[in-house]
């Protein structure tokens, strides 16, 4: 938050719990008046708004296209959260990665195995969420891949591990099951390790184990259903 406010020419943080409401104003990282504190009915939760300062990034435009898909990207990784975009419309995926996946088909009532769970590992607790479908007559794999609610190549453990459940139920090789492949795995956990600077390959191995077991179980499931 301190970064933040200095990078910004104006900055303003809404903050409510337990009745109170607390509000305060930032000008390029100096208060603008006192922290106001009243009553309030509202539900807890906080707002931020702020404008990047010109004065250190220039044009501060944002891609509005890439914004847009970064939101419905993070609401179907988090599927109870509601975004209010004004300049768009309200995002919320109840259906979670499923839904990334079926946007990609060609077919879009195409039925998705999907599943999401919470994992306890020897490293620390870790959240695994897949979704994936095959689709015919499409040469390369589409694979969406999320760390910690950001995006990932497409290498990685978490992908690993996603290819290890796809050749557990059907078997074969790796290559065997790239053609037609759309997927979106991501995975959530403290103890993270890269494989290269940009952050773009995870190699924490604690991962592909889990993973490897959501995804079998989501094309049993898909399987049977």
């Amino acid at each position: 938050p301190i970064l933040v406010n200095a990078l910004c020419a104006e900055l303003e943080v809404e903050t409510v719990h337990a009745g109170v409401c607390a509000r305060g104003r930032w000008r390029r990282g100096r208060p603008d008046g006192a922290i106001a504190v009243t009553p309030t009915t509202a539900p807890s939760g906080t707002r931020l708004r702020f404008t990047p300062d010109p004065q250190i990034f220039g044009d501060h435009r944002s891609d509005l296209r890439a914004l847009l898909d970064q939101i419905d990207a993070l609401v179907a990784l988090r599927p109870g959260l509601v975004i209010d975009v004004r300049l768009a419309s309200r995002r919320h995926e109840p259906e979670g990665l499923a839904a990334r996946v079926r946007r990609v088909l060609r077919d879009p009532s195409a039925t998705v195995a999907s599943a999401r769970r919470d994992v306890v590992t020897p490293d620390g607790p870790l959240t695994v969420d897949v979704a994936l479908a095959f689709e015919p007559y499409r040469a390369d794999p589409v694979i969406e891949s999320f760390v910690n609610y950001q995006r990932s190549g497409s290498q990685g453990t978490h992908v690993d591990g996603l290819y290890d459940g796809i050749r557990r139920v059907f078997g074969g090789k790796r290559a065997a099951h790239a053609s037609g492949l759309v997927a979106a795995v991501a995975v959530v956990l403290a103890d993270v390790h890269w494989g290269n600077p940009t952050k773009e390959r995870l190699v924490t191995p604690a991962v592909r184990a889990p993973v490897a077991d959501v995804t079998a179980a989501a094309l049993e499931a898909w399987g049977a259903a």
